[in-house]
């Protein structure tokens, strides 16, 4: 009997081990699934992600906190004409500043990176000058930076030509006001001039009247009535 009561003894522990196997089982089962599941969430926000920034008509381009480039769109590739694997880890503003701006600016940048946005020059893969402004984010939690550009080339073109004609229009109504205001002393010159002509008009015919008159006069008392 205490042989019988022993193996039902170790039959129960033996359940009871096989059961918390099993337990343990399903749970590291059901995590694993659902870390399985998260990662194929997160694959696919990833995924998402990345098509939203490779179809973007921005410029988009993923910095670390020195301003190291990890990742851009194909609008970036498309404006240097260099493939992403070629940009990585390469200093940002080295593509997209123009050499004239001093280090220390950069440095200004990397460590104040400012909320309102940036308008810098650059050149393209044809070597034209391009106006670019540029939104720049920073994540500090994830020491990352995320730069979101617009070329607005055409329009600060445009505003630039607005602004030289504006200024050769004004140029123009100086010189026009200047040439009226000339136009307007000659001719104020020579009305001055024929009032005094005139005013030496009718002096003169006041003094050949009266002199007409005189000799009238002196020719009258001159001649002996008869």
């Amino acid at each position: 009997d205490l042989l019988s009561l022993d193996r039902r003894s170790h039959q129960d522990e033996l359940d009871t081990l096989v059961e918390s196997i099993n337990a343990l089982y399903h749970r590291i089962d059901s995590e694993l699934d659902k870390r399985k599941k998260m990662n194929n969430q997160l694959e696919y926000e990833r995924d998402f992600t990345r098509v939203i920034i490779q179809s973007s008509p921005s410029l988009i381009c993923s910095l670390n906190d020195q301003f190291e480039i990890q990742l851009v769109n194909s609008e970036v590739e498309s404006l240097l004409g260099v493939e992403e694997r070629e940009l990585i880890g390469k200093n940002w503003f080295g593509y997209f500043v123009d050499e004239d701006v001093e280090k220390e600016s950069e440095q200004e940048l990397i460590d104040n990176i400012p909320e309102f946005d940036l308008v810098f020059t650059m050149r393209d893969q044809e070597g034209k000058q391009r106006f670019l402004q540029w939104r720049v984010i920073e994540n500090k939690e994830q020491k990352r930076v995320m730069c979101f550009g617009i070329d607005v080339t055409y329009l600060t073109n445009a505003e630039n030509q607005l602004i030289s004609l504006n200024r050769e229009l004004e140029q123009k109504v100086k010189d026009r006001t200047h040439s009226l205001e000339e136009a307007n002393h000659e001719l104020s010159d020579t009305l001055s001039k024929l009032e005094e002509t005139q005013e030496s008009l009718i002096e003169a015919e006041k003094m050949a009247s009266l002199g007409s008159l005189v000799g009238g006069v002196a020719h009258e008392i001159n001649t002996p009535l008869g």
